[in-house]
């Protein structure tokens, strides 16, 4: 009896230590799936951008409560962080995620995903992810997410282009701006989509075309980095940088994707033109570049005045030609020099400081141009 009684107090023991260890293990396994979900990537893996594949889903699913007055931004930059509404087949961009908020102090996360417009098939461009981010696979789609809770708002992924005729693009983000307690209340769910267009590979890519005046030539030169199917340039002039008519066709060097150097000079230049290169394809479209304007010395007029203004006095030289640098030089009456100083002047009229501490008297002033033309004025101080 005894030794019954012994034996089912020692089951019940063991029940009850077999209850708290379950306790204790699904209390630490829901704690651990919580913080996961809150303060690091989406639960078990859940796809949450709000993209059709994803059942529109978002954070929102679980989280909510909060207000920090968020909202999501999601741009593609180039490789001048010029945002684009078009992507060229193969070129290197930057996708930007930017959680923004008007008050509070919280912490972010996201998930990304990118796939075609038409079918929903995945696009697997991401580059190296960066810090505190991962990328993941799941039904047959890439996700980049946060591995845990980002104290920056901006989030910058660099991303390749994939193959022409890949279509319109469109990428879906979910991003939660959290209040950092490890809960799902408290925190602020944000959503976005960016659709951008494939855009048409450039048959070339210029990297410059400028010209100037040499011995009352003007000698124009351009060059490419890349031509394909490209079949020639027209150089065009223009007396008012309007009416454009073709001076001379020059047939494309660059083969295979290859870049080249041109040049021409136009003889019949005089004193003053605008010069504009337009580029024939093979099948015969055509785009038209950059502007430039000449101007001969003889053509470019300057002038310089000078003016006292609330006791101040300044000068004012009038600038006839395109941004340029300038010398300016100012003497006494006896020839001794009390300034020297270099300035850039705009196209159209320039203000230019003159020392305040002068005494009385009268003085030279010299502007020298970039172009080497000198304009000079001489005035009196009077005080």
């Amino acid at each position: 009896m005894c030794t019954n009684l012994h034996g089912l107090i020692s089951a019940a023991c063991n029940r009850k230590k077999t209850t708290l260890i379950w306790l204790f293990f699904s209390v630490t396994i829901f704690w651990v799936i919580s913080s996961a979900y809150s303060i690091g990537p989406a639960k078990s893996g859940t796809t949450v951008t709000g993209a059709p594949f994803n059942n529109s889903s978002t954070c929102s699913n679980c989280h909510g409560g909060g207000n920090f007055g968020g909202s999501i931004t999601t741009q593609l930059l180039d490789a001048t962080s010029k945002s684009v509404s078009q992507y060229i087949p193969g070129q290197a961009y930057t996708f930007r995620i930017s959680l923004n908020k008007t008050t509070g102090s919280p912490s972010y996360g996201f998930q990304t995903t990118v796939a075609t417009s038409t079918g929903n098939t995945d696009i697997n461009k991401w580059g190296l992810p960066p810090a505190n981010t991962h990328v993941t696979f799941s039904a047959g789609h890439n996700y980049l997410e946060q591995s845990k809770s980002l104290t920056t708002n901006i989030i910058s992924i660099p991303w390749t282009a994939p193959a022409a005729g890949t279509g319109s693009l469109v990428f879906y983000t979910a991003g939660n701006i959290v209040n950092g307690t490890g809960g799902t209340t408290g925190d602020q769910p944000v959503a976005g989509s960016l659709t951008v267009a494939e855009g048409t590979v450039l048959s070339v890519k210029l990297l410059y075309f400028n010209g100037s005046v040499v011995n009352g030539h003007a000698q124009l030169k351009w060059e490419t980095a890349q031509e394909i199917n490209s079949q020639s340039f027209i150089v065009e002039k223009s007396s008012n940088g309007i009416d454009f008519k073709p001076l001379v066709t020059i047939s494309s060097k660059g083969t295979a994707g290859a870049g080249a150097v041109y040049s021409f000079t136009d003889m019949g230049f005089s004193n003053a033109a605008f010069y504009r290169l337009k580029e024939t394809n093979t099948d015969g479209s055509t785009s038209t570049f950059n502007t430039v304007n000449l101007k001969s010395a003889s053509a470019i007029k300057y002038s310089i005045s000078f003016y006292n203004h609330a006791g101040l006095p300044h000068i004012i030289f009038y600038n006839a030609s395109q941004l340029q640098k300038a010398h300016v030089l100012i003497y006494d009456l006896n020839g001794r020099r009390i300034a020297m100083y270099d300035q850039f002047l705009n196209e159209g009229d320039n203000q230019i400081g003159f020392p305040a501490n002068v005494s009385q008297g009268i003085y030279s002033i010299a502007v020298i141009t970039q172009d080497s033309i000198k304009t000079s004025i001489k005035i009196a101080i009077v005080k």
